[in-house]
C-alpha cells in the first residue's frame, strides 16, 4: 500500500490535505465547510479528482467543526459525480454536531459513514487484503 501526502490548500476557511491509499483518495478537511471559500475549496478538489478518474474518495471530516447547507450540497455533488464514474464518496470521523446535521437531513442513508480509516478503506473496497 502506497501512501503520500500533498498539501492542497492552506488559505481558505477549510483546509484540504490529500493522501492516496490504494485506489482511494483521502481528503483530510480542517475548519468549516460553509458557503463561499469553504465550499469552493471542496468543490475544486472533488471535481479535480473525479475529472482525473479518481472516484473513490474518502472525506475525513474529523477536523471539521461546522458544515452548512452549501457544504452538504457540495458533498452530495461529489457523491453524484463519483457514482457516475463508478466510484463512491464515503465520510470519516464526523463530530457529534456534523453527524446530527447528516441525521437531520437524512443524508446518513446516502453516504457510507465510518469511525475509523481502516474500516472506511475496507468498506469502500479499495484495499486488497
Amino acid at each position: 500500500m502506497r501512501n503520500y501526502f500533498r498539501a492542497v490548500n492552506t488559505v481558505a476557511v477549510v483546509t484540504v490535505s490529500e493522501r492516496q491509499c490504494g485506489r482511494a483518495t483521502i481528503l483530510d478537511l480542517e475548519g468549516n465547510v460553509t458557503f463561499g471559500e469553504g465550499t469552493a475549496t471542496l468543490r475544486k478538489e472533488t471535481r479535480r479528482l473525479t475529472a482525473e478518474g479518481r472516484v473513490f474518495i474518502l472525506l475525513n471530516l474529523a477536523g471539521v467543526r461546522y458544515v452548512d447547507s452549501s457544504g452538504l450540497g457540495e458533498m452530495v455533488a461529489a457523491l453524484t459525480a463519483a457514482r457516475r464514474g463508478g466510484g463512491r464518496v464515503s465520510l470519516l470521523g464526523l463530530s457529534p454536531n456534523v453527524r446530527a446535521l447528516f441525521e437531520m437531513t437524512r443524508l446518513v442513508s446516502a453516504f457510507d459513514i465510518y469511525e475509523d480509516e481502516a474500516g472506511a478503506l475496507s468498506g469502500m473496497g479499495t484495499v486488497r487484503g
